[in-house]
C-alpha cells in the first residue's frame, strides 16, 4: 500500500478514535527498535542492520550445544529405528540431505530421514508438497506429522550450521527468486538457520514467504535466551497439532504457485520447498 494512502487512513482513524491495524514494511519493523539521534537540529533515527551481538551469539551457542545434545541422546532409539524402517518400507536411504543456505549466505548440507519415495523431484524438478501427496510414503506421512524427519537436523545444529531456533534455512535457488520481490530476503541470514522458529510457530505451513520474512525479522529484532526458551516449549505444543505440519490444501498450493510464478516469470519455475 502507497505510504500516503496510509498516513491518510492513519489520519483518518485517529479523527474517529479508530485503531489502525497495520501489516509492516520491513523498515516499520526495524523502525520500531531505532535509536532516535539528532544532526544539527533534525531529528532521525539511526537503523542498523539486524545482526545478534556477540553475547547473544555466544549464549544462543550454549543453549544449542547444550539441549542440542540432551535431545539426540534421547531420540537415539528413534532415529536408531528409522534408520531401519525407512530403507525396510520403501526403496531408497533413510537419510535425504539437501543443500541449504545458512549464516551470511554460506552453504550447507541439510539432513532429513526420507519421507518421500526415492527421486521424488526426479520427473518434475523440486514441487510444493501438498496435502495427501503421493509421494508421501505411509511411514513418511507419519514422520512428517510428528517432526521426526527433522531429528537428524540436531547433527546440524551440534555442527554449527544450525540453531535450534531461527529463520527456516531456504534452497539458493528461492532466495534468489523472493528476493525480486522481498529485497530484503537476505536479512534473514544474519543469524543461523534453525529447527524451528517464530515463523513456525505464529504461522503454518502455507503461511506466504513474505509473511514468515516479517515474522523472522522480528525474531531478529526482538532476540534474547529466554525467547529461544519460549519457542522450544511453544514447538513442543505445535508439533502436538496435526494441522500445523499438514501439506497445504488446494488452494493455498495454487497462491504458492502464483507467487512463485510472478517470481519466476515461466511455467517451469514454478516451485517451492518441502519444508
Amino acid at each position: 500500500m502507497d505510504s500516503a494512502v496510509k498516513q491518510e487512513w492513519t489520519r483518518i482513524s485517529a479523527q474517529l478514535s479508530k485503531e489502525v491495524l497495520i501489516v509492516p514494511e520491513w523498515h516499520e519493523l526495524v523502525l520500531s527498535a531505532a535509536q532516535p539521534q539528532q544532526i544539527d537540529d533534525v531529528v532521525v533515527y539511526s537503523i542498523v542492520p539486524p545482526r545478534l551481538s556477540m553475547f547473544d551469539r555466544a549464549a544462543k551457542r550454549a543453549i544449542d550445544l547444550f539441549i542440542s545434545s540432551v535431545l539426540l541422546l534421547l531420540a537415539s532409539p528413534i532415529m536408531a529405528m528409522m534408520f531401519v524402517l525407512i530403507p525396510s518400507t520403501s526403496k531408497g536411504k533413510a537419510l535425504f540431505t539437501q543443500e541449504r543456505v545458512g549464516l551470511d549466505g554460506k552453504t550447507f548440507r541439510l539432513l532429513k530421514f526420507r519421507s518421500m519415495v526415492e527421486d521424488a523431484e526426479k520427473g518434475t524438478g523440486p514441487v510444493l508438497a501438498i496435502d495427501r501427496d503421493a509421494r508421501i510414503t505411509k511411514l513418511g506421512q507419519f514422520i512428517r506429522t510428528t517432526r521426526i524427519d527433522e531429528l537428524p537436523q540436531l547433527i546440524n545444529v551440534l555442527r554449527g550450521e544450525m540453531s535450534l531456533v531461527g529463520p527456516r534455512p531456504e534452497r539458493e535457488f528461492f532466495i534468489a527468486k523472493f528476493m525480486k520481490e522481498m529485497p530484503h530476503y537476505t536479512d534473514r541470514l544474519k543469524v543461523k538457520p534453525g529447527l524451528t522458529g517464530l515463523a513456525q510457530v505464529r504461522g503454518n505451513y502455507a503461511t506466504s514467504p513474505a509473511d514468515k520474512l516479517r515474522y523472522d525479522l522480528m525474531y531478529i529484532r526482538d532476540y534474547s535466551p529466554a525467547m529461544d526458551l519460549k519457542l522450544l516449549f511453544q514447538t513442543a505444543i505445535v508439533v502436538l497439532q496435526r494441522e500445523a505440519s499438514r501439506g497445504v490444501q488446494a488452494n493455498d498450493h495454487q497462491a504458492a504457485v502464483g507467487f512463485l510464478k510472478r517470481l519466476s516469470g515461466t511455467q517451469s519455475e514454478m516451485a517451492a520447498t518441502q519444508d
